[in-house]
C-alpha cells in the first residue's frame, strides 16, 4: 500500500484461512476532494466506521 500525504484511509486487515492477509477498505478519502477536508471522514463516517468495527469483534 502506498502512503498518500493529505488523505485518510481506514482499512481492516485480517488473515485468511491460508494465512494470507486480506484487506477490507472501510473508508477511503483517496479519490475525494478538493477541498482537502473531504479527504478525511466526517463525524457521521467515523460513527459508521466504529459500528462496523464493533460488529467484527
Amino acid at each position: 500500500m502506498k502512503h498518500r500525504r493529505g488523505s485518510f484511509e481506514c482499512v481492516f486487515i485480517q488473515l485468511s484461512a491460508s494465512g494470507e492477509p486480506v484487506e477490507t477498505t472501510i473508508w477511503s478519502g483517496l479519490q475525494k476532494g478538493p477541498p482537502r477536508k473531504l479527504k478525511f471522514p466526517s463525524d457521521t463516517d467515523l460513527n459508521r466506521i466504529t459500528s462496523q468495527l464493533n460488529q467484527l469483534f
